[in-house]
């Protein structure tokens, strides 16, 4: 998970393990966006499954991206450019 604080500049930048590790620093983060990959195309038919659970629903935007925004190379590139 990466957090970016823009009154400050400040990057962090850390791995969590497990579902309730991310919802316990969504929690103490309280971020106003969520940056997530865009789905995999679904199959006629099929239904999606929630990326987050129901529990962090509504609490802040979600926009998605390209899964290449995500990669660690382009995206450590992208960070250093900007910060």
């Amino acid at each position: 998970m990466a957090a970016v604080d823009l009154a400050n500049g400040q990057i962090r930048v850390q791995q969590l393990t497990g579902l309730d590790a991310v919802l316990s620093e969504l929690a103490r983060l309280q971020p106003s966006e969520c940056l997530l990959p865009e789905p995999d195309p679904l199959p006629p038919g099929a239904r999606p499954v929630p990326f987050l659970p129901q529990a962090v629903e509504g609490r802040f935007a979600i926009a998605r991206l390209k899964p290449e925004a995500f990669e660690t190379r382009s995206a450590h590139g992208r960070i250093l450019a900007r910060f």
